[in-house]
């Protein structure tokens, strides 16, 4: 019976060695291939989400190109409009010619400088200032357009880069799989066949123990 009941001891003291065992392993050849493929997704995630910031930094662009083509196109149309009805005045008849204005005194001080601000602002060439207006549109849309051929570039290089590191994420999550499973099993089959080991020495020992036999 002593025997017997070493036996069973022993193999419990084994199956926990093993078990302890069976956890530094499985950590070691399991636990850290799974904490890298961990790491590897999260440098994909960060790669789509720039893919993502660049599609959107496009869309961005080409919606401003496309507002700023709407403002040119009304800038020239305006520019038209009142170029044709500056022509019309041009060829009508010369109107009679305004009564004579009485000499008065000179403003002074902050009337005279308002004056000349509104003379000034009056005396401007309204057609040079759309000319001006049209040019900076058609500079702005143009630096738009570069810009837009920079990102559009950049979203080219960027779906490249993101479809070959999909396609190698996939094959070493192939490879890496398929080593764990392996490595799983092996740890598992050697864990099993300890145990094993162990409990039929102690199931030998208790056979060897005399049955109770009934009166």
């Amino acid at each position: 019976m002593a025997k017997a009941i070493e036996k069973v001891g022993a193999a419990l003291d084994a199956m926990t060695s093993s078990t302890a065992l069976l956890c530094l392993q499985l950590d070691e050849y399991v636990g850290e291939p799974l904490h890298q493929y961990a790491q590897f997704a999260e440098v994909i995630k960060s790669v789509l989400r720039y893919r993502t910031e660049q599609q959107l930094a496009l869309e961005s662009t080409s919606d401003l190109i496309a507002t700023k083509r709407s403002q040119l196109q009304q800038l020239a149309q305006a520019d038209a409009e009142a170029q044709r009805i500056t022509d019309a005045l041009r060829a009508s008849p010369d109107p009679s010619p305004p009564p004579p204005v009485l000499a008065t005194t000179p403003p002074t001080g902050l009337m005279a400088r308002v004056g000349a601000r509104l003379t000034a602002m009056m005396d401007a060439d309204p057609e040079a200032t759309r000319r001006q207006n049209i040019a900076k549109a058609r500079d702005v849309l143009m630096l738009l357009e570069a810009q837009r051929e920079k990102q559009a570039n950049a979203l080219v290089q960027a779906a490249a880069a993101t479809a070959h590191d999909l396609e190698r994420f996939q094959r070493q999550k192939a490879r890496d799989l398929a080593r764990v499973v392996r490595e799983m099993a092996r740890l598992h089959v050697e864990y099993c066949r300890k145990n094993l080991h162990a409990w039929q020495d102690a199931k030998k020992e208790l056979s060897h123990i005399p049955t109770v036999l009934d009166d």
